[in-house]
């Protein structure tokens, strides 16, 4: 009795994960829009020292996998820029810069669908992994050139200077490992059995500090928010074998 209920069990298994995988399908595609940086850090006493948000770019390859109409596994390869900016004020006042900070990720999501054949929604939530490529400053500073002559302390105009550079990175301070938690949104509308429109909001949640320890400075994390709109291609076996018998 016990053996044939435990064969009925295991046939049970079979079926659902062979109708599982039947129905399973990949999805590749391309997306591209904005991303929405903060990086957030402790000033402690420096009161005169404002950061603020910055807007980038974000593209992406998403490839994913359809286990059935409502769950599937995806991965995105990214580049995504994660800037901010900084301002002084009080007696400081008129110091300033704005970093951009391109980084390629990898986030990892398992993603949930709901809705008719032609407009779906989805949300998904996982982590990410990362990489900081290059970092860019451009801003406003005092010239400490020794010209011999007293310009002041403060910003004023004979010490004021602009200046754009390439930051070279410091490998015992700064942490080029990139890594958090991440979820989203959004919206897919299929144009043919093939192709969807997409639109998405996500938010990335960093937990590595840009620095590799606290004897450097204060830690430094980022939170971004990207929204971007893409095509998915669905490479779905099934509705392929259907269209060639038509023809």
């Amino acid at each position: 009795m016990t053996i044939d209920m435990n064969k009925k069990i295991l046939i049970t298994v079979v079926l659902l994960a062979t109708m599982t995988v039947a129905k399973a399908q990949w999805q590749v595609g391309l997306t591209a829009g904005y991303s929405l940086n903060a990086m957030s850090t402790d000033t402690r006493y420096a009161y005169d020292l404002n950061y603020g948000s910055r807007g980038g770019v974000a593209i992406g390859i998403p490839v994913a996998y359809s286990f059935n109409d409502w769950f599937a596994l995806r991965a995105d390869a990214q580049f995504v820029q994660k800037n901010f900016k900084m301002h002084r004020s009080g007696f400081f006042d008129g110091f300033r810069y704005n970093q951009r900070n391109s980084y390629f990720s990898l986030p990892v999501v398992a993603q949930f669908s709901f809705g008719g054949k032609r407009l779906r929604g989805f949300v998904n939530g996982g982590g990410y992994l990362g990489y900081w490529l290059s970092a860019h400053r451009k801003g406003i500073t005092r010239n400490d050139d020794e010209t011999g002559e007293d310009n002041g302390y403060f910003l004023n105009d004979k010490n004021i200077v602009a200046y754009s550079e390439k930051v070279d990175f410091d490998s015992r301070r700064d942490n080029r490992f990139d890594a958090g938690v991440t979820a989203g949104a959004g919206v897919e509308y299929r144009l043919t059995p093939l192709i969807g429109l997409t639109a998405e909001v996500r938010h990335y949640y960093g937990l590595t500090n840009m620095y590799k320890n606290t004897t450097v400075g204060d830690p430094r994390y980022n939170t971004t928010w990207t929204f971007q709109a893409g095509c998915m291609i669905h490479l779905d076996k099934k509705n392929n074998k259907k269209k060639g018998q038509k023809q």
